[in-house]
């Protein structure tokens, strides 16, 4: 789940959706966002890939997330919305359709530092080739009680590519008085590979050419010496 939602106050709906908007590529698609809480990026991201696509959205709070239906369907309702009680430290079942992104907000930084690597892996084997991990997090590798394992954007940069992510970049930041500043990143996957080239068809004759036929010349008898010769 996000940290408090004291922090996220004085952010305004449009910030949210300013820190994503760069790491959307277009509208549509399946995405997920989690660790999804009350919904404040659930929605940024609804408002980015617009109605006729697909939003699964994971948290361990059954209140938070009846809150986030209500937002959802009276703000976005042509977003098709999948809400799912789970912990996202965990295997997500039942399984998840292959995603053109996923959003993790404000959740990572719950995970202790020597987790973080198997989470992120676990994150990754969500998307599918091509697709993006957006994470937003506080810009900063020393936290407190309320933040007690956050990752600067360097941190993040190392540690994704580890996992496997092949394009890491630094898609915004905003000021925070909590812990100076937090920031949005776009990590991708590795495009598909390219199918084979198509196998190379047989070269054809010459116009006109004629295939030579098999030679039908009988083998001569041996001669009347010859099979003297033999008998001898």
């Amino acid at each position: 789940m996000h940290a408090s939602s004291a922090i996220l106050k004085p952010v305004q709906q449009a910030d949210y959706v300013a820190l994503l908007r760069g790491g959307v590529p277009a509208p549509g698609g399946v995405w997920a966002d989690f660790g999804s809480g009350q919904g404040a990026y659930t929605l940024a991201l609804a408002e980015l890939i617009g109605p006729g696509s697909t939003l699964y959205s994971i948290d361990s709070d059954e209140s938070a997330l009846r809150t986030q239906a209500k937002l959802m369907a009276d703000k976005f309702p042509g977003v098709a919305l999948h809400q799912l009680t789970a912990d996202f430290t965990l295997p997500i079942t039942p399984a998840l359709p292959p995603l053109d992104g996923l959003v993790m907000a404000n959740a990572l930084h719950l995970v202790p530092d020597h987790q973080k690597a198997a989470i992120v892996t676990l994150l990754k084997s969500y998307i599918k080739p091509g697709g993006r991990w957006l994470l937003v997090d506080y810009n900063a590798d020393r936290g407190n009680a309320w933040v007690p394992y956050p990752l600067s954007f360097p941190t993040l940069e190392t540690l994704a590519r580890q996992c496997g992510f092949v394009q890491v970049r630094l898609l915004g930041t905003h000021p925070n008085n909590f812990l100076k500043e937090f920031y949005a990143a776009e990590c991708v996957t590795a495009e598909p590979p390219p199918p084979p080239p198509p196998a190379a068809a047989p070269a054809a004759a010459p116009a006109g050419a004629a295939a030579k036929p098999a030679s039908t010349k009988k083998k001569a008898a041996p001669s009347r010496a010859s099979r003297k010769n033999t008998s001898s």
